[in-house]
């Protein structure tokens, strides 16, 4: 398994995102986990759900759980959409909660 897979894997993630990276920065004592989407991917408001245009990108940074001794950080260019309805939305990052800096760690019962 190569390193992006495994951070895939570790992140829970599904497609459409992708890790797209993995750097260790050994002097700092960080892994950087680049995710992204690939190119054309279908665009769609996070309130009602229809096809909206990019408007423009955010580029953040969370907070993950430790690596060991590293501390890991993930990272994304997150596009806001321009819904005709509700205007400018950024899509939400199946990571984090809204607005939070540090990823959200789900865990499911057994057999669940």
């Amino acid at each position: 398994m190569d390193d992006r897979s495994l951070y895939a894997a570790i992140l829970g993630l599904t497609g459409p995102w992708g890790v797209e990276k993995v750097e260790l920065q050994r002097g700092q004592g960080e892994v950087h986990v680049w995710v992204a989407l690939p190119p054309r991917t279908f665009w769609v408001c996070p309130e009602c759900l229809e096809r909206a245009p990019i408007h423009d990108h955010h580029d953040r940074t969370w907070r993950h759980l430790d690596n060991g001794r590293y501390k890991t950080f993930l990272q994304a260019r997150v596009p806001r959409l321009d819904c005709p309805r509700h205007g400018v939305k950024q899509l939400r990052m199946p990571w984090s909660e809204d607005r939070s800096r540090f990823t959200a760690i789900t865990t499911r019962a057994e057999g669940s």
